[in-house]
């Protein structure tokens, strides 16, 4: 953890900050330069081994999967009662 003073653009009042760590990004294989967010729920990073990395949070992208499967499987269940109900 570590903390800072954040000075806003519209004010000169300082801000503290805490940051916490939330989860480690291992994939760089020297120090990471840069990090840029990209939204909605993405960010990259650059590294000293010029390596960019498009990262993305693996419990929204996991939410996502899941709907998309339940939308399916309802629509194919929506699919098989109208088939059943032509017969």
């Amino acid at each position: 953890m570590c903390s800072f003073d954040a000075y806003s653009e519209d004010s000169q009042e300082a801000k503290k900050l805490t940051l916490h760590l939330v989860q480690e990004c291992m994939a760089h294989s020297a120090a990471v330069q840069m990090c840029l967010d990209v939204p909605p729920d993405r960010f990259l990073s650059c590294g000293v081994e010029h390596v960019v990395m498009l990262w993305k949070n693996s419990v929204v992208e996991s939410c996502r999967r899941h709907k998309m499967v339940r939308d399916v499987l309802f629509r194919l269940e929506l699919l098989s009662e109208d088939l059943s109900a032509e017969d």
